[in-house]
């Protein structure tokens, strides 16, 4: 069976056991495969909350590997081709061939490794579950963490982005990820990936928000103004 159809297969399994799922995809790698005390207790946490897990890893070491297994995470090995953005594409691609599964999905968060949740796993679950909560509306939504002005665009930085069912139903949440290259440079994919997806669910009329907006607190001081034009 294939990599791809294993996990769809996990995942049923433990759809099934819930009416509406909340779904929190993270994307690990490490050339050693050591996966960080910090994280592990964000996972095992939400795992307790009712939270799927899904791990996407190139590698993990068999105590990682292991101690989430026991947290009940589903883990998804794949080569780290395209970095999260490249995880985040082949997994919202994968959901877009299954209906069924999509249709279940109360709210998805796609997240990576790339910052530590240095406050400790209960407030940071907290602050997932608070924005899983601002999410359950009839309009199509994204919330990220925090946004930025850098680069050549206003975006939701990719490090944590919330989307809910009604935008997991838009056909231009589909489109955008299977028109997305993972390969390239990391400036590259950064500008086509992260910025491009604020930029391209804007244009098409999408709310998207941070849950600290740098861009925000910027506006609010008058000698920033020229550079934010």
């Amino acid at each position: 069976m294939k990599k791809a159809d294993r996990l769809i297969t996990r995942l049923e399994q433990k759809l099934s056991e819930q009416d509406k799922v909340k779904l929190f995809f993270w994307h690990h790698y490490d050339s050693l495969g050591f996966l960080p005390r910090s994280w592990l207790n964000v996972l095992q946490n939400l795992r307790r909350r009712d939270w799927v897990v899904i791990v996407s890893s190139s590698g993990l070491n068999i105590d990682s590997q292991q101690q989430l297994e026991r947290a009940g995470c589903i883990i998804s090995k794949r080569k780290n081709i395209g970095m999260c953005l490249g995880a985040y594409r082949d997994f919202c691609c994968l959901l877009s061939e299954h209906t069924h599964i999509c249709n279940l999905i109360q709210n998805l968060v796609l997240c990576n490794d790339s910052t530590l949740p240095v406050g400790g796993d209960e407030p940071f679950c907290n602050q997932i579950e608070s924005i899983n909560s601002n999410l359950l509306t009839d309009t199509a939504q994204m919330i990220g963490m925090t946004d930025s002005v850098q680069t050549t665009a206003y975006h939701i930085q990719s490090y944590f982005l919330s989307i809910n069912s009604c935008l997991l139903q838009e056909h231009c949440w589909t489109q955008f990820w299977e028109r997305f290259n993972p390969y390239g440079e990391k400036d590259d994919l950064i500008q086509r990936g992260e910025v491009g997806l604020s930029q391209w669910l804007l244009k098409r009329g999408i709310q998207i928000n941070a849950r600290y907006s740098l861009a925000s607190i910027l506006l609010s001081r008058t000698d920033a103004y020229p550079e934010l034009k």
